[in-house]
């Protein structure tokens, strides 16, 4: 597996948290040498020491803004290095997961992460896309800018994968889980009643046949859940906290979290697809 290999050092090249490894080491010196500062007092050199920590502090700030400069960049370059370098000979080299594409990145269109999915997102990631034909799979970040006062911050609305299959047999629906705390739900009723008859979620149209392939979903470790069926196409939105197995130096290891890592993708695809073609044969 010399692909793996290559892969790991092209990974150590890329070095995407550098720059925050300086401002960790350079915040954290800083802060100790203007505790030391306090301690030496009166001594002749313990400004020396403060002023020197507060200009680590600073500059770890200062590293800090780079890592924000070239964050963009270098994440391009780690899924493209992820995509070709790694994910793709594995494809090859595994029978079960050949039928995986990786493909350009998309999107769905419409107002499906919009309206329903992030409706404050204004800014949108796509990591890597593929498809299990004929379910197509992004995996995607959605955020908006919150201010301040002092400045600007990037709050996430949405962070997982989007998956999207045509569908012209199922009828219109919506469905997300509700994420409403159990001790808030009863006020939240009688200020807004959620009239769809379902505890754990929020949904609109017919819905029905859909709550427990909703409930498959959590199942398999998805922790949120959104759907929606418009106009032939069905998408479904999962959130998850990792959109790639952790990287590692043992080939042999990573090797195998990313099998499986494609292969769970593959399972979550196929299982899309069936229900779709369980909806044609009614």
């Amino acid at each position: 597996m010399e692909f793996a290999n290559h892969f790991i050092r092209e990974y150590r090249r890329i070095d995407r948290f550098k720059w925050i490894r300086r401002a960790l080491i350079s915040f954290v010196t800083g802060i100790v040498m203007i505790i030391i500062g306090a301690i030496l007092g009166s001594s002749s050199i313990a400004p020396v020491f403060i002023l020197s920590g507060f200009g680590l502090i600073f500059l770890a700030f200062g590293f800090v803004f780079v890592f924000m400069l070239k964050e963009k960049s270098t994440s391009e370059a780690f899924y493209r290095l992820l995509k070709n370098q790694l994910w793709t000979p594995i494809l090859a080299m595994t029978e079960p997961l050949r039928s995986i594409t990786i493909t350009d990145a998309w999107e769905p269109e419409g107002a499906f992460l919009t309206a329903w999915v992030a409706p404050r997102g204004v800014t949108k990631n796509v990591y890597y896309s593929l498809e299990v034909a004929p379910v197509k799979l992004s995996a995607i970040k959605i955020a908006h800018t919150v201010s301040s006062g002092k400045g600007t911050s990037q709050s996430v609305d949405f962070y997982g994968y989007i998956l999207q299959v045509n569908a012209p047999t199922v009828t219109r629906f919506r469905l997300k889980t509700d994420r409403t705390p159990g001790w808030v739900k009863p006020l939240k009723e009688k200020i807004r009643p959620d009239h769809d008859e379902s505890e754990d979620y929020h949904a609109e149209g017919d819905y029905q046949a859909w709550l427990t392939k909703a409930d498959a979903l959590k199942a398999l470790g998805y922790d949120w859940v959104a759907m929606e069926a418009d106009d032939g196409t069905l998408n479904i939105a999962l959130h998850v906290w990792r959109l790639y197995p952790k990287i590692t130096k043992q080939k042999g290891s990573l090797v195998a979290a990313h099998q499986t890592h494609l292969m769970n993708l593959k399972t979550l695809c196929d299982t899309v697809n069936s229900w779709v073609k369980a909806t044609d044969s009614e």
